[in-house]
């Protein structure tokens, strides 16, 4: 496998307790809800719509769920294969990057699709597994900034550590 390198980096939790999970990894999709808001209107950049849209159905959480859940969806629309996600599902860190084109919805959920796969290993092939020692995660025993990333429970958040991510996924990280 190539070098890895990318942009932005992101996280990704494939639905509410993982549960968009295995079609996700098995059919190289990046799966996530936001049930009520319209398909039609994320293809016409209808964002002010999205986000009243999103206020009044979140009300009840409060302003800073509705902001990071409509951050969380414009994020999702406009990323560019330039962008690498990562997410955990079966004890393993996953990442990939999305294909170029639109979010897309079918009977399961909304989506965007990968470009190839999901991959859970490092350029050279060995496995990221996620290795928690009490409060604290690994991956692979190292990479703790990342792997703090990995225990988010919101949809989507930026991740900070993105040179670590690089030298983790290039095979290049001696240390955490």
């Amino acid at each position: 496998m190539e070098k890895v390198d990318f942009r932005n980096a992101h996280y990704i939790t494939l639905g509410k307790d993982f549960v968009y999970g295995p079609s996700s990894i098995d059919e190289g999709k990046m799966r996530f809800s936001w049930e009520t808001t319209n398909l039609a209107d994320i293809h016409h950049d209808r964002w002010d719509k999205i986000k009243t849209g999103i206020q009044i159905e979140l009300a009840a959480s409060g302003p800073g769920a509705a902001n990071r859940d409509f951050n969380s969806l414009k994020s999702i629309s406009q990323s560019t294969s330039e962008d690498i996600w990562i997410t955990r599902y079966n004890g393993m860190m996953w990442w990939g990057f999305l294909k170029k084109g639109k979010i897309l919805e079918d009977k399961i959920s909304k989506y965007r699709e990968l470009e190839g796969s999901w991959h859970n290993t490092d350029i050279s092939g060995k496995t990221l597994w996620i290795d928690i020692k009490g409060k604290d995660w690994f991956i692979n025993g190292k990479a703790k900034d990342v792997a703090k990333t990995l225990k988010f429970s919101a949809t989507r958040c930026n991740i900070s550590a993105k040179q670590t991510l690089k030298k983790l996924i290039n095979a290049e990280l001696d240390s955490s």
